[in-house]
């Protein structure tokens, strides 16, 4: 199920909310969810970081 993309997955949540399916299930769906937002959010921080800092480099190298 994880394979699935994150829109089909709040398609799922969604239509596992209108049914009132089982709370475990929707929480573990949220969860996922969640996780991958988390994962997102570090690879944009880490890409970022990295290109501020090859900009520091750079500037370094230009005042030299």
């Amino acid at each position: 199920m994880w394979s699935l993309s994150n829109e089909e997955l709040l398609t799922i949540l969604n239509e596992a909310t209108k049914l009132k399916l089982d709370t475990e299930f929707i929480e573990m769906i949220q969860y996922q969810i969640h996780q991958r937002k988390v994962e997102e959010n570090i690879k944009k921080t880490i890409y970022y970081s990295s290109v501020e800092l090859m900009e520091k480099i750079s500037i370094g190298d230009c005042i030299r």
